[in-house]
C-alpha cells in the first residue's frame, strides 16, 4: 500500500537575527497571523522583479545580498479566483539598506482587499515574528541573493564595546 507524502510549506520558527558580515545586507520580509481573516490567497513577494518567495499566514522569508537598493512587490491572488497578472494586487516598496543593516518588512492585507508593504521597527517585528515560521516550500529565484553570513552574536545581544557605548565621565574634565 502507498504511503502518503506530506509536504509543511513551514520550516523552522523565527528566531532572533545574528549580526551579519559587513559586506551583506538582510531583508526579512513576514506577514502576519492577524492577517489571514481578510485575505485568502497566495501573497508572492518579487525583489527586483524575480520571483523570492510566496508567504502564508504566520510566515517569514529572510534575503541577504551585497546590494545596497531594493524594490520590492507583493502580489496577491486569491485562491480559487481565476484572475490573470494584470488583475493581481500589487503594492511596491523601494528600500535601500547599508551594509551588515536588517530591515524588516511587514506585510499586512487591507479589510478592502488591498494590501501594504510596511518598514516596521526592529522591535515591533520581533515581537510579531515570535509567533511565525519560515516558508520552505519555495526557492527564492533572486539573483542576487546569498546564503547569510552570520556571526555568532544576535542583534539584541551587539558587539561586546564600542566607543560609543563606553561611559562618559560623571563630572567636567580639567584642561
Amino acid at each position: 500500500q502507498p504511503s502518503a507524502t506530506k509536504v509543511d510549506a513551514y520550516g523552522d520558527p523565527f528566531t532572533e537575527t545574528k549580526l551579519l558580515s559587513a559586506n551583506q545586507r538582510r531583508l526579512i520580509v513576514y506577514r502576519p497571523s492577524e492577517q489571514a481573516a481578510n485575505a485568502k490567497g497566495v501573497l508572492s513577494i518579487f525583489v527586483d522583479r524575480q520571483y523570492h518567495a510566496s508567504l502564508l499566514s504566520n510566515s517569514f522569508s529572510k534575503l541577504c545580498a551585497d546590494q545596497s537598493n531594493y524594490s520590492l512587490s507583493a502580489v496577491f491572488r486569491e485562491t480559487g479566483a481565476k484572475t490573470s497578472k494584470g488583475q493581481a494586487r500589487r503594492q511596491e516598496l523601494q528600500t535601500q539598506l547599508l551594509p551588515a543593516q536588517t530591515k524588516y518588512i511587514k506585510v499586512t492585507s487591507m479589510p478592502s482587499g488591498e494590501m501594504q508593504l510596511l518598514e516596521v521597527s526592529a522591535a515591533q517585528a520581533m515581537e510579531q515574528l515570535k509567533l511565525t515560521r519560515e516558508v520552505t516550500h519555495t526557492l527564492s529565484r533572486v539573483s542576487a541573493g546569498q546564503a547569510c553570513d552570520e556571526e555568532g552574536l544576535t542583534t539584541a545581544q551587539g558587539p561586546t564595546s564600542t566607543k560609543a557605548d563606553q561611559a562618559l565621565p560623571s563630572s567636567p574634565v580639567k584642561p
